[in-house]
């Protein structure tokens, strides 16, 4: 049996940074009409972020803030929804960010909400491996001030030398993430620690 199959790549798609993904879906094409096996590629896997809370923000009236959180990993992104005016804002949010493959480094901002133009305020960035496929994390992620962050923001933050804490918990498992969204302790699996 021969089965003729023609791949047509839109133009933006050969460009965007696609390439290898269409690459491979072209092979398996050519294996499925020549009745050979699949190769084994990464496929893209989800992580689930529970977003608590942020921590370290100057305390006062002056400086209340609109901020979401945005995770992302290669082109794919995820962000939570917008805390207004707080010093201390509150989430108990879960996200789900699209990994491409494992290992991959998720990329984590706290950004500031502008009329004009949003602001990345602080940052980190966390390792996702193979080994979290059986636990999930749990931890206050120290993040750091982002070097676009203008004086004006940057000001208040140096004056108290804040040290900003993003309470954060995530897993390959979204029911892990629920448990612990809940107030309680996923017993499925285990804790590690970064």
């Amino acid at each position: 049996m021969s089965v003729n199959l023609d791949v047509y790549v839109p133009l933006a798609a050969a460009h965007s940074g696609l390439e290898p993904m269409l690459s491979s879906n072209i092979q398996n094409l050519h294996a499925l009409e020549e009745n050979q096996p699949l190769p084994n590629l990464p496929r893209p896997s989800s992580v689930y972020f529970l977003i608590q809370e942020c921590t370290g923000l100057p305390k006062s009236k002056d400086f209340l803030l609109d901020t979401y959180v945005r995770f992302s990993s290669g082109t794919y992104e995820a962000r939570s929804a917008v805390q207004e005016h707080s010093s201390a804002p509150f989430w108990n949010e879960i996200c789900q960010l699209n990994v491409p493959c494992l290992p991959a480094e998720v990329k984590i901002q706290v950004i500031v909400k502008q009329l004009r133009q949003d602001v990345t305020m602080l940052e980190a960035s966390i390792p996702l491996t193979q080994e979290l496929v059986s636990c999930f994390m749990d931890e206050k992620l120290e993040l750091q001030l982002s070097s676009a962050l203008p004086n004006s923001l940057r000001l208040p933050l140096d004056a108290e030398q804040a040290r900003c804490k993003l309470r954060l918990s995530w897993s390959y498992d979204v029911d892990d993430v629920n448990i612990i969204k809940k107030g309680l302790w996923p017993l499925t699996s285990e804790k590690k620690c970064l």
